[in-house]
């Protein structure tokens, strides 16, 4: 499985930070400037920072994606797959057909899934990734698939999905099925995570933004930080990459939040495989905003804590609406974290 990497490599093909982030500044006039990460007793090499309480300082917003110039202006390369099996047992069989870049909203992967069985299943895909970076709520299907027939699915990776994950190339599409029984909902099985390599595998690097400030590295995970979108403010988004190097899932959430010294809770959906990153975000209410009559923002802080998969997944309900981790356990609450703006 491909990782992201500290550092792009100019010898590659396709490299995610520079030529996008070039492209937005012209297009967007953004104010990205030189990493400076400041605490009490002045500036420090943010490779150091591990537990000690931080402060950053930053005047950058992160990139507006419903900017239609810069949208359009991300290049994604093509990739292709050849047919092939990708996960069979006596229940089902699943075949990736093709990858098409020219869908409706972007790229899609096309899957077959043929049931072998005597009775109507349901199939739901979950956890989907592209290149490492978890990818699920943007390309997740459910269907229902009669005894001894076929159904032909799709997982879209839009354009702009694609370009809020800086993902410039498609080069593995990883991703798990939960198979259940029509009548009553029962599950029968989860497959074992489905990879599937293209044309352009070898070539990818999934780098690490060049503006990424290393806010986090504690047991495994590292978080960095990337900016504000106050475009629709009071609703706050700030933007984190999150990276698990840990062996199993975990799940990220923050803790005792605020803006401007006034507490402003915010929330945070990261469940995150093994070796795969995620682009967080965390929105804070417009309505706490207001409440506040926080106008500006000058100063948010706020902690992380990592909870550990100890089983498997299962759902809330029928409707599969809901993913929950059978068991959880604490690895960590880190320190308070404060960046200015």
């Amino acid at each position: 499985m491909m990782k992201i990497l500290k550092k792009p490599s100019v010898a590659i093909a396709i490299t995610i930070a520079s030529v996008f982030l070039a492209t937005l500044l012209m297009t967007m006039g953004s104010g990205f400037g030189q990493r400076s990460v400041i605490v009490e007793s002045g500036e420090i090499n943010i490779a150091n920072i591990t537990t000690e309480n931080t402060t950053i300082r930053t005047d950058r917003d992160y990139l507006r994606f419903n900017d239609s110039a810069a949208i359009f202006a991300f290049e994604i390369a093509e990739s292709y797959i050849d047919a092939q099996v990708v996960f069979q047992n006596e229940e089902i069989m699943v075949t990736a057909l093709y990858l098409d870049h020219h869908g409706d909203r972007g790229a899609e992967l096309r899957l077959l899934i043929d049931n072998h069985s005597n009775r109507n299943i349901n199939v739901k895909s979950y956890f989907v990734s592209v290149n490492g970076i978890m990818m699920d709520q943007y390309a997740g299907f459910i269907t229902t698939i009669s005894p001894n027939a076929q159904s032909s699915e799709r997982l879209e990776f839009s354009q702009i999905r694609l370009a809020e994950n800086q993902i410039r190339g498609i080069g593995c599409i990883a991703l798990y099925l939960q198979v259940r029984d029509n009548n009553g909902m029962q599950k029968l099985f989860d497959t074992d995570l489905i990879t599937i390599q293209t044309s352009i595998y070898d070539e990818v690097i999934q780098a690490i933004p060049d503006h990424a400030i290393e806010v986090l590295n504690q047991d495994g995970v590292i978080v960095y930080f990337l900016g504000f979108n106050t475009e629709l403010f009071p609703l706050t988004r700030v933007w984190f990459l999150v990276e698990n190097n840990r062996e199993r899932m975990i799940d990220v959430s923050i803790f005792d939040s605020s803006i401007n010294g006034q507490r402003v809770d915010g929330t945070l959906i990261s469940w995150i495989l093994p070796d795969h990153s995620l682009y967080a975000t965390i929105h804070f209410s417009g309505m706490d905003m207001e409440h506040y009559g926080i106008h500006a923002i000058e100063k948010m802080a706020l902690g992380f804590a990592v909870y550990e998969q100890m089983t498997g997944i299962d759902t809330l309900d029928a409707s599969w609406s809901v993913l929950r981790f059978n068991f959880e356990e604490r690895v960590f609450r880190s320190n308070r974290i404060e960046i200015y703006k």
